[in-house]
């Protein structure tokens, strides 16, 4: 019994790994540029919930010795459930500004090294003019 519960962790520990070394992966080619860093964050910081409720979980044990285990199992399998409802990544152009966001369509054409075109933003237009119009002291 006790070789079963160890090897039972022992691929729970690897499969945990595999899961949280895909957020990483995942997140980088989900959220544009510009706001990859807070998204991978954000990622980073709600995996994180699940190792401060850890010792919660174990300290179950106490009430059911199979408690932590069916919690544990039945939390995976919901989240194997819902990564059938994420975006698929593969083959599609990685998102550069918001506007590429909200004009994420079929008829966007993609530049020779297959990303998103990036516009320039009327508000970088117009302080580009008035960085070019600013006349500076001697």
């Amino acid at each position: 019994m006790v070789a079963n519960i160890i090897m039972a962790q022992g691929f729970a520990k690897f499969f945990i790994n595999m899961a949280y070394s895909s957020i990483y992966v995942y997140t980088s080619e989900l959220f544009p540029t510009v706001i990859r860093s807070i998204g991978m964050g954000t990622s980073s910081a709600v995996g994180r919930i699940g190792s401060m409720s850890a010792p919660y979980v174990v300290w179950l044990v106490h009430v059911h010795i199979l408690l932590p285990y069916s919690i544990v199992a039945v939390l995976a399998f919901v989240c194997a459930g819902l990564c059938f409802l994420l975006s698929e990544t593969k083959d599609a152009p990685t998102l550069e500004n918001m506007d590429s966001v909200n004009n994420n369509n079929d008829s966007t054409e993609l530049t020779e090294n297959g990303k998103l075109p990036l516009e320039p933003s009327k508000e970088k237009e117009e302080m580009g003019e008035l960085l070019l119009n600013q006349s500076y002291p001697a």
